[in-house]
């Protein structure tokens, strides 16, 4: 169940068992990498079948890979095309809500969510390239 994908609690839940109980195992079976003794966190969250953050908007993870939400990556361009275009923060999330765009749990979009999103994405310009790339290759497979 977890190299397809499902979490160890998801597993747990669909076993009666802990998720400690469970993680055990597949650390036992190989599956998942050992946890750290200092920081109880495996060497790399890569292989885990689902992380414990929540994702960035407009992707998701998938089997511990960030990859592109159906329905919020193409908002995602539209905050992208916008903010290119010289309109600032406030203006973005009245464009977003008069074009009936929803963010992910709230009404309405705001300036601060629309910052945050931005500033999230300038902090860390590889992670774009390294999503498309990844996917570029496993749909070439």
């Amino acid at each position: 169940m977890f190299r397809l994908g499902h979490s160890i609690s998801e597993i747990s839940k669909a076993l009666s068992k802990s998720r400690e109980g469970v993680r055990i195992q597949l650390e036992m079976a190989g599956v998942l990498p050992a946890a750290n003794a200092k920081t109880g966190c495996a060497e790399s969250q890569v292989i885990r079948g689902k992380v414990r953050w929540n994702s960035p908007y407009g992707f998701r993870y998938e089997r511990g890979r960030p990859v592109r939400h159906p329905q919020e990556y193409e908002t995602f361009l539209v905050i992208l095309k916008l903010r290119d275009s010289g309109q600032n923060a406030r203006e973005i999330a009245d464009h977003l809500n008069e074009q009936k765009l929803r963010p992910r749990t709230a009404r309405r979009w705001d300036r601060c969510t629309v910052h945050r999103i931005l500033e999230w994405h300038q902090s860390r310009p590889e992670f774009l390239k390294e999503v498309l790339t990844w996917e570029s290759e496993n749909s070439s497979k």
